[in-house]
């Protein structure tokens, strides 16, 4: 069941109140906020990127189906999670600009591994806006009994995506089906912009080849900052762990070729624990590796725990272990209940 309400309104009447109550308090209210003390904010919660405004919310019921929205896409919208954990897959198809923020899911295993059905995706309408956002905030995945099957998908290549303070965990396969991703690009993408993230998965972390899957519709620039990947601890479900897992793929399928992103890739802070027992750091972890035999190889510095890619329009690197001050998106910090800790008033270039 989803259930729509335009917010249009309702905004309308809210800010009418509001100016009536200013009115009415007159230079007290000045005189408070002077007075008063604001709460100090870590600066280093913030997140990057700032949800657009919306005009219609949809509340999404938790029921033992998969379900697909079909959005107007001249509108507005912002989507509300249940305060349960969705357990079948949501389908988001059309809309202008898109904000979720809060909500989990435990995706239930399929039988069918025939095509791939990712717990959360967003795909273009029938005329999808140039520029438009899609602002996914505050998401817990937990794909533990999920077998082959992606967390979040994107298909839009008129869309900017900004996916923040969001967990993935036990991301996982056997080889012998579906090769499951944290995410994936499924056709496209103007921008995709992953700002604090832990990626836990036996699999793959971020298969976003710049012109996968249709070799069509390519994606024009990614940015990646405050992220650590790391391999599954255990065996979840009945599936063994998958041995290396491949964190970042950012090349297209062919490497010989060196196809990746028409407006490059940056990395900043990027952590990648390199699974025991696997080949030396680099030549697994993040596509292209350092055995390309083409002239994209990555390249490691003298320490041997530091991946860049020097011939490819890519800036910053990828760095080996844990990061110093541990997950990014520990468990219990986003899900059900989340609270935005608030975003940078200015994007700045570093």
């Amino acid at each position: 069941m989803i259930v729509i309400r335009d917010t249009a309104t309702a905004v309308s009447r809210a800010r009418s109140a509001l100016w009536v109550t200013l009115l009415i308090a007159g230079s007290a209210v000045g005189l408070a906020s002077c007075d008063s003390e604001s709460s100090p904010v870590d600066e280093s919660l913030l997140l990057s990127w700032s949800p657009p405004e919306t005009s219609r919310e949809i509340y999404v019921s938790n029921v033992p189906q998969e379900q697909t929205i079909n959005l107007l896409d001249e509108i507005d919208y912002r989507l509300i999670l249940p305060n349960t954990p969705l357990t079948h897959r949501l389908i988001v198809r059309g809309g202008r600009d898109i904000v979720v923020i809060g909500g989990a899911f435990k995706l239930k295993g399929y039988s069918d591994l025939v095509t791939n059905k990712a717990a959360l995706s967003f795909q273009a309408g029938e005329r999808s806006a140039d520029g438009r956002i899609v602002h996914i905030e505050g998401i817990y995945f937990d794909m533990s009994d999920a077998r082959d099957r992606d967390a979040l998908a994107l298909a839009d290549q008129n869309a900017i995506f900004h996916v923040q303070n969001v967990r993935f965990e036990n991301v996982n396969g056997d080889h012998l089906g579906l090769h499951p991703d944290a995410i994936e690009n499924w056709g496209g993408a103007k921008e995709i912009r992953v700002s604090k993230a832990t990626v836990i998965t036996d699999h793959q972390g971020f298969f976003i080849a710049p012109l996968q899957p249709s070799h069509t519709d390519p994606i024009e620039y990614v940015e990646l900052r405050e992220i650590d990947f790391r391999r599954n601890d255990g065996v979840y479900g009945s599936y063994p762990n998958h041995k290396c897992p491949i964190y970042v793929w950012f090349v297209g399928l062919q490497p010989e070729k060196c196809e990746t992103y028409t407006r490059g890739v940056r990395f900043k802070d990027v952590y990648a624990t390199h699974a025991e027992n696997c080949w030396d750091f680099g030549m697994n972890d993040v596509k292209p590796t350092t055995q390309e035999t083409s002239g994209c190889a990555a390249v490691l510095d003298s320490s041997g725990t530091e991946m860049s890619w020097p011939t490819l329009p890519v800036e910053g690197s990828v760095k080996q272990g844990p990061p110093p001050g541990g997950e990014f998106v520990p468990f219990g910090a986003v899900g059900i209940g989340y609270k935005s800790p608030g975003y940078i008033k200015t994007q700045a270039k570093d």
